[in-house]
């Protein structure tokens, strides 16, 4: 199977959310707040609008296809749908959206290496023509490469190298790297 297949053509780049189960729209969307809302969903409560939705498949009812249309009406959609399986409802909302609305968004299927690639929480480029799709981290993921206080410091630091080493820049690197020490020592110390 190609790595990608497109259902609805389109860009769109976010931060992913990757659902730990497929979703049914009718009754699991709110399309006025982009809430994810079944009550039955491990994930519910979560904000689906403008994010990359990542999910295995959509879930039943045909009506999510309206429900889909009318959230992308409101600007309450995610800006992207990227599946695991083809799932011809969740593309007739976005198509429909189009139609009705002019406005629309991109859905994409990968396959299982490349939908398991996707972490949650990772800032997503889907970019999908009518002939191929690529869906991949953002230019640059700072979150995924390093995490907190190591992070920051080490920004400071590429900022030092690139601009000269001004005193100041020097100070607040100096006072970062004091402050993560202590972070980590809080952490993981015991009480």
């Amino acid at each position: 199977m190609p790595e990608s297949r497109t259902l609805v053509a389109g860009h769109a780049s976010g931060i992913a959310l990757v659902l730990d189960a497929p979703l049914s729209f009718w009754g699991g969307l709110d399309p006025e707040t982009g809430e994810l809302i079944d009550t039955h969903h491990p994930q519910r409560g979560a904000l689906l609008a403008d994010r990359i939705l990542v999910m295995p498949s959509g879930r039943g009812s045909s009506s999510s296809s309206y429900v889909l249309a009318e959230a992308i009406r409101a600007g309450r959609a995610p800006a992207a749908i990227v599946l695991g399986e083809p799932d011809g409802i969740v593309a007739l909302g976005a198509i429909v959206a189009g139609e009705l609305y002019g406005t629309t968004i991109p859905v994409v299927v990968l396959n299982t290496e490349a939908y398991g690639a996707i972490v949650d929480g990772s800032e997503v480029d889907v970019d999908a023509s009518d002939d191929d799709a690529t869906v991949r981290p953002a230019r640059y993921d700072r979150g995924l490469l390093l995490g907190g206080a190591k992070r920051d410091a080490m920004l400071e630091l590429w900022e030092v190298q690139r601009y000269g080493s001004d005193t100041e820049i020097l100070v607040t690197i100096v006072v970062l790297a004091i402050a993560a020490v202590f972070a980590v020592i809080y952490v993981y110390l015991p009480r």
